[in-house]
């Protein structure tokens, strides 16, 4: 279930990390002890760590914590402002964190992989086959094209240099739109996105009460 982003995507965060800081005059956040469970909780509440359904919020909370510390050599901590996000990107079943400077080139069938990933994080609501990507030279237009329930859909993303346009998002938020569930983009502090699929509720509960701040 539980697995790390990809290593651009951690080198990116770690460049970033400092200037995230919540400064002097935050107010403090509650010890890690208790946050942990106490978040975990919450987010079982949205279907967030349905894998570990048979652990409890404490030991749930010990072990991530415990990979958080081995993979950046010190604790998580619940003050700096993506604590949360931290948290949740070990259910790999839910998050999509990735490097949006992601080698996509020509062959590289980047936009292919990243529609799988989708699908896998999706809860069901999107599932793509029949995925190509082509590419009309090394500097475009390209188009993506899959079947979803019987449909053919084309999406043309935009060449970015060597990175991902995340505007093929609001496309495939259209396509599921009857689902009830859209992908979510978080609002963006460094290269990496960070994506997750929600129902409407459910993003304005994360919006008021974590105060997750979306892209669109």
């Amino acid at each position: 279930m539980y697995s790390l982003w990809s290593r651009n995507a951690a080198l990116s965060m770690l460049l970033v990390y400092p200037a995230l800081s919540c400064g002097a005059d935050s107010a403090r956040a509650e010890p890690l002890e208790t946050w942990l469970p106490k978040s975990i909780a919450f987010f079982r509440t949205l279907g967030f760590f349905e894998g570990a359904k048979e652990v409890s919020d404490d030991e749930l909370g010990r072990r991530l914590a415990e990979k958080h510390r081995q993979e950046w050599g010190e604790a998580l901590d619940p003050d700096y402002p993506l604590a949360d996000l931290l948290l949740v990107r070990f259910d790999a079943r839910r998050v999509w964190w990735e490097d949006t400077e992601a080698d996509v080139y020509s062959g590289n069938t980047v936009y292919v992989d990243t529609l799988k990933r989708l699908g896998a994080i999706s809860r069901g609501t999107f599932s793509p086959t029949s995925i190509t990507e082509r590419w009309a030279s090394e500097e475009g237009p390209i188009t993506v094209s899959f079947q979803h329930k019987g449909e053919l859909i084309t999406l043309r993303p935009e060449v970015m240099r060597d990175y991902l346009d995340l505007r093929i998002l609001l496309d495939i938020n259209r396509v599921i739109e009857k689902s009830g569930i859209q992908f979510e983009l978080y609002e963006a502090f460094d290269q990496t996105a960070f994506i997750v699929a929600l129902k409407p509720q459910e993003k304005h509960r994360l919006s008021k009460e974590r105060n997750w701040r979306f892209a669109y």
